[in-house]
């Protein structure tokens, strides 16, 4: 059999013994499409100029697209190259195309992880033509990959109130990426409308990249936002973003001293309560106000966390 004697020769040391065995081979087989172990095969010798030309065709297919580039994002620590990326285009771009939502879903996730090239006006085209949230997130991480050239796309974003706090966030991230100013003035205007759990969401999403840090940083600094909008976890992401930078040490000292004292608060109530269950007094207030406590841990049917 042809195709296992192409597996087989994986096995050979020599990468040119390898390489011509498959090519002897290739046209026996006679491949429609590859299936996971043979891509990681031809994956890997794509830069064979013989190899990329002899598989092509297939690899090219837009018929395939959905199989092929579901593959290289499976596999992308395996196959990962300049040229898979270029052989793959076509078939992204069909993907980014289709009517189907989880085809064009699976064609974004591929710009954003292979870094396909020559997709930014269907992207671009998607993202004036869609209201669906999570469509709206992959195409931000899409055309993350030249933020200087998409920061108008992600500054209306931004602006765009019919959007949620979620995604608006996001593009703001993404923003900060080719704009930091912008980025910092946008947030400027939103986080003194916004309530504290929704500030402390905010800080949670820009914390997760470098340049949405730096803006946390200095909104701080400024006193635009104040340690009750970060939870320890932030905090400390903002620190190591950049240990260096003394804001950043200063608010996680504040958010870790104010966690601090809220543990402190919370165990002089619950100390108080457990007095009030040990009396047994059968007070029915006392006790929801005990399970109130309780709730804050802990979760009773509906109720709780």
């Amino acid at each position: 059999d042809p195709e296992n004697l192409i597996w087989a020769s994986q096995a050979l040391p020599g990468r040119r013994e390898r390489e011509q065995l498959f090519l002897e081979l290739y046209e026996k087989v006679g491949y429609g499409k590859f299936d996971e172990s043979t891509f990681i095969i031809v994956a890997n010798m794509l830069d064979n100029p013989k190899i990329y030309r002899t598989v092509k065709p297939i690899l090219e297919n837009e018929g395939n697209a959905e199989t092929h580039v579901s593959l290289a994002l499976k596999l992308l620590g395996q196959v990962q190259s300049e040229e898979l990326r270029t052989i793959l285009e076509k078939p992204v771009r069909s993907l980014l195309s289709s009517k189907e939502e989880g085809k064009r879903h699976l064609g974004l996730e591929a710009v954003a992880k292979l870094d396909t090239k020559n997709t930014r006006d269907i992207v671009v085209t998607l993202a004036g033509t869609t209201t669906n949230q999570k469509t709206l997130d992959m195409i931000v991480q899409a055309l993350e990959n030249e933020p200087k050239k998409n920061t108008a796309i992600f500054s209306e974003f931004a602006k765009n109130e019919t959007l949620g706090l979620d995604i608006r966030t996001i593009a703001v991230r993404a923003l900060a990426k080719g704009d930091l100013a912008e980025a910092n003035a946008i947030l400027k205007g939103w986080l003194p409308k916004l309530d504290e759990m929704q500030r402390r969401q905010l800080t949670k999403i820009m914390s997760a990249s470098e340049q949405g840090s730096a803006v946390l940083r200095q909104l701080y600094k400024n006193g635009v936002v104040d340690h009750t909008a970060f939870g320890i976890s932030t905090a400390e992401q903002v620190h190591h973003t950049d240990i260096d930078d003394a804001v950043g040490l200063a608010l996680l000292d504040a958010v870790k001293n104010r966690v601090e004292e809220e543990k402190k608060a919370f165990d002089a109530k619950l100390e108080r309560f457990l007095a009030v269950a040990a009396r047994k007094d059968g007070n029915p207030d006392n006790g929801e106000k005990l399970f109130q406590t309780c709730l804050l841990c802990h979760r009773v049917g509906d109720q709780g966390q």
